[in-house]
């Protein structure tokens, strides 16, 4: 998870978000399994197999089974296409904040070689640069 603030950013790991993402992923194929697997089972009693008023309601209660997973599948879908954004753009900022870190220790170890350069150092002393 993400835990840096202005001073820190990219500080954290996405492993733990990236396996939610996959965990979600697993739970929309089972709900997806369920649903083809009422409709198969809907699709193979045929009015030829079972026909009258019990097979009417059994298709009718399979039906809404079927129309009740479909929002179930969409809810899950947000939440898994919601996380993976969240995992894309953290791994970004990550990524971002290490390079400019980098230029960063460059610029100090640059800035930390330089000799020390005092006004009185200066050609014409302190007055050269005023």
């Amino acid at each position: 998870m993400a835990q840096w603030d202005w001073l820190h950013p990219g500080e954290g790991h996405s492993s733990t978000l990236s396996a939610s993402v996959a965990s979600i992923a697993a739970v929309v194929a089972r709900v997806r399994a369920v649903e083809d697997g009422v409709v198969g089972a809907v699709n193979t009693v045929t009015d030829g197999v079972w026909s009258g008023e019990g097979s009417g309601a059994w298709r009718g209660t399979n039906r809404a089974v079927i129309d009740s997973l479909d929002p179930i599948v969409q809810v899950f879908s947000d939440a898994q296409a919601a996380v993976n954004t969240y995992v894309v753009a953290f791994a970004s900022i990550k990524n971002r904040a290490n390079d400019e870190g980098e230029k960063l220790r460059r610029a100090n170890h640059v800035l930390w070689s330089l000799p020390d350069v005092g006004p009185l150092d200066v050609v014409g002393g302190a007055d050269a640069l005023l």
